[in-house]
C-alpha cells in the first residue's frame, strides 16, 4: 500500500442534511457508553472519572484534528494542482 495517501472528504452542509448528524449522535453515544459504561456497571466513581477525563481528552483531540484538515475550495484546488504537478514529475 502506498505511503502517501491523501483522502479528500466532501461535506454536504445544506439545510436538511441529517445523515451526518445521525452518525455523529450515534458515535457520541457509543463513546459515552464505552468510557462511562464500565464505571457505571461496577459502581466505581474512579472509573467514571477516568472515563470522563479520557472522553473529553478525545473530544479535544478530535476537534483539533478537524480544524487542521479543513480547507476552502480554493485551498483544495491549489492542493490538488500541487499534487498533480508532483505526480507528473
Amino acid at each position: 500500500m502506498p505511503e502517501n495517501i491523501i483522502r479528500i472528504r466532501i461535506v454536504d452542509q445544506r439545510p436538511g442534511f441529517t445523515a451526518q448528524l445521525a452518525k455523529t449522535v450515534a458515535a457520541i453515544a457509543t463513546m459515552v457508553g464505552v468510557f462511562w459504561g464500565p464505571g457505571l456497571l461496577l459502581d466505581s466513581a474512579a472509573m467514571q472519572w477516568a472515563g470522563f477525563i479520557a472522553f473529553w481528552g478525545l473530544v479535544a483531540f478530535a476537534v483539533s484534528r478537524w480544524n487542521d484538515l479543513s480547507m476552502t475550495i480554493q485551498e483544495a484546488r491549489a492542493k490538488l494542482d500541487e499534487l498533480e504537478i508532483q505526480d507528473q514529475s
